[in-house]
């Protein structure tokens, strides 16, 4: 007879912490409970509310019952069905209510106001344009004098008169023409430079005249004679000319 082997075990669970493995149990199969049947709800009856009565006090000073407007008695009804307290309306609606023909009075009032203070200035606008206006005439101050430097104003050069001068641009060809005049009437050479530069300077600066008077001085003092005093004053009147 050959023996049966036995089952081989489960593998140890390495994450069960060191604890063996439970053999499952056997599940018997439950038995399924039968269905009763399902009944339907019964209709709650509908509560109407209850109207809480408030004790009547009487109040000398109260009105009839008859007085009080429906609308209160609707809003109070209203507000014990809800369940909110009842604003309170205001006291004076009676009496706004009787104001409005005093209002109407002071609209009328300030109306009239209004119209009479336009009349006025109607009337004043009207008065203004007849009335000619009269002329606003500025007088404005005569503006001052800057007083300035006397700097410049007095002129210290003033041009001379014009009078017969010799001709300042030919100086030259006078230099030399006066050279070969000299040399020629024979006049000394050592009083040649000084009549050169006396006569130019006589006749340029100040007039002909006194270049002649200087030639007629050296006749004079004997160192030209008339007939070359003669030939001078004759270059003198070519080079002579009104500046």
């Amino acid at each position: 007879m050959q023996r049966r082997r036995k089952p081989k075990a489960a593998p140890a669970n390495v994450f069960a912490g060191g604890q063996k493995p439970k053999k499952p149990k056997k599940t018997t199969p439950q038995q399924t409970p039968q269905k009763s049947p399902v009944r339907k709800p019964l209709p709650i009856p509908k509560k109407t509310p209850e109207i809480p009565t408030q004790p009547i006090v009487e109040d000398p000073k109260t009105t009839n019952i008859d007085s009080i407007p429906e609308s209160e008695v609707i809003e109070v009804v209203e507000s014990q069905i809800l369940g909110e307290p009842r604003r309170k309306s205001p006291g004076l609606k009676k009496e706004v209510e009787a104001e409005p023909p005093a209002q109407e009075e002071d609209i009328s009032t300030i109306d009239l106001e209004v119209r009479e203070a336009l009349n006025r200035a109607k009337k004043r606008s009207e008065e203004a344009k007849l009335i000619p206006k009269a002329k606003m005439v500025t007088t404005r101050p005569p503006p001052k004098k800057k007083k300035g430097s006397n700097r410049g104003k007095t002129k210290t050069y003033q041009p001379a008169a014009r009078e017969r001068r010799l001709n300042r641009a030919r100086h030259m060809e006078y230099k030399y023409e006066m050279k070969g005049l000299l040399s020629e009437i024979g006049v000394p050479e050592e009083h040649r430079s000084s009549l050169i530069g006396s006569v130019w300077a006589k006749g340029e600066r100040k007039t002909a005249a006194h270049a002649k008077d200087f030639v007629d001085s050296k006749v004079t003092e004997g160192i030209l004679n008339e007939d070359q005093a003669s030939s001078l004053l004759k270059l003198i009147d070519d080079y002579t000319v009104r500046r």
